[in-house]
């Protein structure tokens, strides 16, 4: 029988691998929001790059709490330096571009057109987290009910066929 503190072994590989799109999704919307706050001046591979890193280590951090639960922080102290030292080598690698002091016709519909592909993504990621998460609690939940009326069946089967 699954035992009920660690849902997280016994889960089908399917509901696993939905959550963790969930999650990663959820989280990747922090590198296109880095690049709203920077004004779209990040370059496309740190924006990807960004993006990627922000949803995979927050896959990282899931994973480590699921399996670890107590002892999370094991694994989260490293992970999170980690991600640091990540995030610190792409700022370095591909740096910001400057700001123009005044910006022309073709600057401002530049930064517009990187605006709207940042806002489009944010929606993007952010409907695909959420749609992940309902589909998994759907599934979760229909998989858990339909367990819970078995085990009910079968006590009422046990009570009439054994004697108290």
């Amino acid at each position: 029988m699954a035992n009920p503190q660690q849902p997280w072994q016994h889960a089908p590989l399917r509901a696993k691998v939905l959550f963790l799109a969930g999650v990663f999704f959820l989280f990747s919307s922090i590198g296109f929001i880095g690049d709203i706050l920077a004004m779209g001046k990040e370059p496309w591979a740190r924006l990807i790059l960004t993006v990627a890193l922000s949803g995979g280590f927050a896959i990282l951090y899931a994973v480590a709490g699921f399996r670890l639960r107590g002892r999370a922080w094991v694994a989260m102290v490293p992970i999170f330096l980690l991600q640091f030292l990540f995030t610190g080598l792409i700022a370095n690698r591909f740096p910001s571009q400057a700001a123009p002091r005044q910006m022309g016709p073709a600057e401002i519909s530049a930064l517009d057109y990187r605006l709207g592909i940042d806002g489009f993504g944010v929606i993007v990621v952010m409907v695909g987290g959420y749609v992940c998460f309902l589909y998994f609690a759907i599934t979760e939940g229909r998989r858990h009910f339909r367990v819970q009326a078995e085990m009910e069946l079968a006590a009422e089967i046990h009570k009439g066929l054994v004697p108290p």
